[in-house]
């Protein structure tokens, strides 16, 4: 007898646990696993503080997750603008909801983006929080291919973050414009090339003697510079030299 008590001990502790096992199963576990597939009304609550939205969602099952922070002057920050699924829908508790969240408004500096590559200023303007509006393909003798040469707002000004920028971007020059280049106190080669890369054409030189100038640089221009043509035109230049001598050498020269 004595050695069959402890056997009973042990059989009446395995049924007393198990009974225990199968309340906890019943009265817990599955009712939390059956209420966690089950489909209930999403409480709407935009207008609400982030934090006071988060715990209503948990106190009835959901996960609450914050989204996007948005400017909206309607919304104080922190507020809640929307949430997806949509207010007041039916889905299953457990379910991710995600809340769109206001924020506060900030203002920067607008940088300067004139001179600047167009790949570098999308760059610079995503990393101060601003937007590409528009772009524009221009012409321009001034800035290379793909360089901005305007922006709509004007450098240091203050800027929303989040708002949009319109620019003007270079194609580089025209090919049907042929705008002359001041020539005036430069010299005879550099004026040259000068007219070369205007893809102009140098027309006649007539020297005339100038003792107070470098031999060799050009007095006026037959064109009057910035004035464009589309066709290539002759320059005529005027250009000093030293001695009546040089005027000869340059005429047999040319000859």
């Amino acid at each position: 007898m004595k050695k069959l008590m402890p056997i009973l001990q042990y059989g009446l502790s395995f049924l007393i646990l198990g009974v225990l096992v199968a309340i906890l199963l019943d009265q817990v576990v599955m009712p939390e696993y059956v209420k966690h597939g089950q489909k209930i009304t999403l409480p709407d609550v935009r207008r609400m503080q982030f934090e006071q939205a988060s715990q209503l969602l948990e106190e009835q099952g959901f996960v609450p997750v914050k989204g996007e922070l948005k400017v909206n002057a309607e919304f104080d920050p922190g507020m809640v603008i929307d949430q997806q699924p949509n207010a007041l829908s039916t889905v299953k508790s457990g379910r991710r909801v995600y809340l769109t969240v206001a924020m506060a408004e900030r203002f920067i500096n607008m940088p300067e983006l004139v001179g600047q590559s167009i790949r570098g200023t999308k760059l610079e303007l995503s990393q101060v929080g601003l937007q590409l509006d528009s772009l524009t393909w221009v012409f321009s003798d001034t800035f290379p291919q793909d360089v901005v040469t305007w922006q709509s707002v004007r450098p240091n000004a203050p800027i929303r973050q989040g708002s949009g920028v319109v620019l003007r971007v270079s194609k580089g020059k025209n090919p049907n414009k042929y705008q002359v280049p001041d020539l005036v106190d430069l010299s005879l080669e550099e004026a040259k090339r000068r007219i070369v890369q205007s893809r102009l054409t140098l027309g006649k030189i007539n020297y005339v003697q100038n003792t107070e100038l470098i031999p060799y640089t050009v007095l006026s221009q037959s064109v009057e510079p910035g004035q464009v043509f589309h066709a290539p035109e002759p320059i005529d230049l005027e250009v000093s030299v030293l001695s009546l001598n040089d005027i000869l050498n340059e005429q047999q020269r040319q000859r």
